[in-house]
């Protein structure tokens, strides 16, 4: 393969009115096609006198509504619109975004045995986040009845302001027969987030086997207002506000590489630098795609991605979404890793049955046909990590021993490969425990440092994962002053990190690993990149940490070194590697690239066909490929590289990097 820069995704130009015809075809398709109009009429709400009277006045040079008494607006279909109940419906409201707070929500009528207050499933774009501009809000309406069944004979209301605070400026409201072209609200209601991507994936990384693979736990928790899941600041800061009191994170992610277009302003937060704050979600793609890109250019394998309070379809699943692709696109695998903190005993067994259903289920998310999904000996691999944790079962009383066992047995009746995440104590632990864990097929001893744990495990036929972490800090989570440090693990720089792996490795306890983690700032365990110029943490309270000198990307440095080392493609060192020895390396700058095949997938680098290189598609080792046709005149393979990428590239060294069997 060849490393590659991505382009912004493109589709097809179509007229309106005639879906799948290109422009150039629009003369002949109106022949024959007769175009669908959408129908959308801007509604003026009911003043009713109870709890949605409202006013109006000017906000920002515009004339719009506020509520005077009570929190709603109530609107009413006009008979001019028509409609069969039953049908989908779509409504946009246009508002101020100002510092309010709170969410815009509305409810509608629609049939038995519904409601007359029925809450829509989607709706995008409902936070006020405090821009200063008009912005738009939309709902999907799914199965309305319109009946006029509430206040007012009104169909719908939309609630704008709980009464004592701050008012809610809607300028205008429409409503629709077919979906607002917005980008998120299409997306949201494609409900693909329930299902597994199913484009085209590359397979740079053996799904077959765990074994001689670094996998890196990937919590994929961090939201923000007006994601896809617009729950707020979630896993940023507590009690959703975007204040230094309030952080949960000991780290601040370098958003350098990061599309500007895809990140969230951070509040009012500005750097200790004096530049606005900005952080990710984890519900959008591109973020995702880039940890995994990440993963790919620091030969990382993988994630292990971190399934909490699973729901078993019934809510969104974005992040699921967003790392089958990811993985497919950037040829990396991941497997499910369940957390059970926090759940309680007797529900953990039946709640991950119910969510194991539902993702291996066609209909669902079809996960065990997802062609990046992690095996072992043929079999999907599941991680369940905490139950004998003496104190992680909801309130702090330990999971059962008897529910425990239930959970791994159905997960191995399913054939599955079942790791388990086990605490350092583990050898403290009563018999019965220790008999449970002997029905892993893998183990992960957290934060481990016993070396010896690994043969003896593996003399049981169990497989090992050793544990490295690049530190540890939680002043800001845990509300635990800078100074002195508090359960506290210093980075010293990348050296801690690197004395734990190379340990394992050169122990010979060690032909895979298991970083943890790659996304945490909440602990700072996290080694995906941290800028050195983060906001200023609360002044009784808490700490930012930094680089300590070191490139933001340094950790994930040390982990493609790791792995060379574990491989023994690189000189043992009781010192980490310099950064002047690795600044030459070939996985940074921009990037083109070609997937050969029956089908070529590009990336501003081509194929190109010439007398003495012709191709043929073969299947090789499992992969497919291309060869030389004809072995005594198809000599080369020639490629393109569009000027568009090469001319954005300063004179210098380039390196191409070529998958060959």
């Amino acid at each position: 393969m060849f490393s590659r820069q991505p382009l912004g995704r493109t589709r097809p130009l179509r007229a309106r009115g005639f879906p799948g015809h290109f422009l150039a075809c629009c003369a002949v398709a109106a022949c024959f096609l007769a175009p669908v109009w959408a129908a959308s009429v801007n509604i003026t709400p009911n003043n009713n006198s109870g709890d949605g009277s409202f006013t109006q006045v000017t906000v920002a040079s515009q004339t719009v509504w506020q509520n005077t008494t009570g929190s709603f607006l109530y609107g009413k279909r006009p008979t001019s619109f028509p409609f069969t109940v039953g049908q989908t419906l779509y409504l946009r409201v246009t508002y101020y975004d100002d510092l309010g707070g709170g969410k815009l929500s509305m409810q509608y009528d629609a049939p038995a045995p519904a409601s007359n207050y029925t809450t829509p499933e989607i709706g995008t774009r409902l936070s006020r986040v405090g821009t200063g501009q008009f912005v738009d809000a939309y709902f999907e309406l799914k199965n309305v009845e319109f009946g006029g069944g509430q206040n007012g004979s009104s169909d719908f209301r939309i609630t704008c302001g709980a009464p004592g605070g701050v008012k809610m400026s809607i300028r205008t409201i429409t409503l629709s027969d077919i979906p607002f072209d917005h980008a998120d609200f299409l997306l949201a209601i494609s409900r693909t987030s329930k299902t597994r991507y199913t484009g085209p994936a590359k397979d740079y990384v053996d799904t077959t086997t765990l074994k001689g693979k670094v996998m890196a736990g990937y919590q994929g928790w961090f939201d923000a207002p007006n994601d896809l899941d617009d729950d707020g600041w979630r896993h940023w800061v507590r009690n959703g506000t975007m204040t230094a009191p309030n952080f949960t994170i000991d780290a601040w992610p370098d958003l350098t590489e990061y599309d500007p277009a895809s990140l969230f302003r951070a509040g009012s937060l500005m750097t200790k630098g004096g530049k606005p704050a900005y952080l990710f979600s984890s519900t959008s793609y591109a973020p995702v795609q880039k940890h995994f890109r990440w993963m790919r250019k620091h030969n990382i394998d993988g994630a292990f991605v971190q399934r909490f309070f699973p729901k078993a379809g019934t809510q969104p699943e974005w992040v699921l979404r967003n790392v089958s692709q990811a993985a497919a696109e950037e040829g990396r695998i991941w497997a499910v890793e369940y957390d059970v903190s926090g759940m309680g005993s007797t529900a953990v067994a039946a709640a991950l049955q119910a969510d194991w259903e539902w993702l291996k289920s066609p209909t669902g998310f079809d996960i065990l046909n997802d062609p990046r999904y992690a095996r072992e000996n043929g079999k999907p691999v599941v991680f369940i990590w905490g139950l004998p944790f003496t104190t992680k079962a909801s309130g702090g009383v330990p999971f059962d021993v008897t529910t425990a066992n239930t959970t791994v047995d159905y997960f191995k009746a399913q054939g599955a490969y079942v790791i388990g995440g086990i605490p350092n104590s583990w050898n403290s632990l009563s018999a019965a425990w220790k008999t449970h864990i002997l029905k892993y097929d893998g183990l992960l001893v957290w934060q481990n440092t016993n070396i010896a744990d690994a043969a003896l495990f593996r003399g049981r036929g169990q497989d090992f994962y050793p544990h490295v972490w690049p530190g540890f800090s939680w002043a800001n989570l845990q509300q635990q002053p800078a100074t002195p440090p508090i359960e506290y693990m210093d980075r010293t720089a990348g050296e801690f990190y690197w004395d734990k792996g190379r340990d394992w490795i050169n122990a010979g306890a060690a032909d895979r690993l298991f970083i943890g983690m790659f996304d945490e700032y909440d602990e700072a365990t996290q080694i995906m990149p941290m800028t050195d110029d983060p906001p200023n943490p609360s002044a009784t309270y808490g700490r930012f940490i930094d680089n300590q000198g070191k490139p933001s990307d340094w950790w994930m440095v040390l982990t493609d070194e790791l792995k060379r080392l574990m491989f023994d493609q690189r000189a043992d060192s009781a010192t980490q590697p310099t950064v002047a020895s690795l600044t030459n390396r070939s996985n940074i700058g921009a990037e083109a690239s070609v997937d050969l095949g029956t089908t070529d997938i590009t990336s501003s680098l081509n194929r190109v066909d010439n007398a003495d290189g012709g191709t043929v598609v073969e299947t090789v080792g499992g992969k497919e490929c291309r060869g030389n046709n004809v072995l005594a005149t198809d000599r080369y393979l020639y490629f393109n590289v569009n000027n568009a990428f090469a001319f954005q590239l300063a004179n210098g060294d380039v390196t191409i990097e070529v998958e060959y069997y």
